[in-house]
């Protein structure tokens, strides 16, 4: 959930549908519904009616996974808060909060960097989502400029650490120094695993090929080529994972971020330390970095950077 309008007479959030996994039940089942009405034989009572069945039930789970879009509305001008189809006094609100969706250590994959705008009661609604923390804040910069209310930190920042502000620069570190780290959990397990399987596959390519050269049978060139070409993706696949990093470094007056796999650069952010505000370890649960966070005076950046490299960074990146 992003914000998508900000004027001064109202916010809107909103969180576009996707199509839900009852979509492909509902396409088996359509396909299923076929099978009666295309058999061969006469159409009796009995298929007629299974046809039917299986096609309106293809018909209600389709119509049932089709996207919804969820959006949250605050009417700064009527004083209203809109929740889907229910509305609530904009009065009621007393601030937001930084929270997630989960930790990655129990196994959320998919959670995200949230900000919620918290209700009388206790009541919490979820108005921003995203896996970038940068994007949840830049889309919260925003939002502070038509409705200023109190932030509560989270994601593990430091007290006093205000990202969410737009702020001149501040004093920043000279004592060069250069972390390495990974911007994904699991990469070099997984990475290995890959490999391993490429060995697999390359193994029963070649007794397969072998075979046939032996047997005298006859083999194309393009046999050969979808072979290659499928063991080289593995192989790809594999080292850019076991490979990947991401190195922070500051020298020579810049913070210098990149992220690097199989020898090629694929990242590079560097940025002045004289344009620098802040870099923080933020991840969705405290005492586990995810990404760093870098505000300059220009904006919001977030890199992923795991574990306690980047705990280390940003705290050297301090005056």
């Amino acid at each position: 959930m992003l914000l998508d309008t900000a004027t001064p007479v109202r916010l809107e959030f909103r969180k576009r549908g996707s199509w839900s996994s009852l979509v492909l039940i509902g396409a088996v089942a359509a396909v299923f519904a076929l099978i009666p009405l295309l058999a061969p034989g006469p159409m009796t009572l009995a298929r007629a009616i299974v046809a039917a069945t299986l096609g309106m039930t293809a018909a209600l789970l389709i119509a049932r996974a089709r996207p919804r879009d969820r959006s949250v509305r605050l009417a700064l001008d009527a004083g209203v808060l809109s929740i889907g189809e229910r509305n609530v006094p904009l009065s009621s609100a007393r601030g937001f909060a930084l929270s997630s969706g989960g930790s990655t250590q129990e196994a959320a994959a998919f959670a995200c960097y949230r900000v919620e705008l918290v209700l009388d009661g206790g009541e919490r609604v979820v108005l921003l989502e995203h896996a970038c923390p940068a994007r949840v804040l830049s889309d919260l910069r925003r939002a502070l400029g038509y409705f200023p209310l109190t932030v509560t930190s989270g994601w593990g920042l430091p007290p006093g650490a205000e990202p969410w502000l737009k702020r001149e620069r501040a004093a920043i570190g000279v004592e060069p120094f250069r972390e390495r780290g990974r911007p994904h959990e699991g990469e070099l397990g997984g990475g290995i695993c890959v490999l391993g399987g490429a060995l697999v596959v390359g193994a029963a390519m070649g007794l397969m090929h072998g075979a046939r050269i032996r047997r005298g049978d006859p083999t194309d060139l393009l046999s050969y080529a979808l072979s290659g070409s499928l063991l080289a993706f593995i192989l790809i696949v594999g080292l850019f994972m076991v490979t990947d990093r991401v190195t922070a470094a500051l020298e020579g007056g810049r913070l210098v971020i990149e992220r690097r796999a199989v020898g090629i650069r694929w990242r590079r952010i560097e940025v002045p330390t004289d344009r620098l505000v802040g870099v923080w370890a933020v991840g969705l649960a405290a005492g586990e970095p995810r990404h760093l966070l870098i505000a300059t005076v220009d904006g919001l950046t977030a890199v992923p950077f795991l574990g306690e490299g980047a705990a280390r960074v940003a705290t050297r990146s301090k005056a």
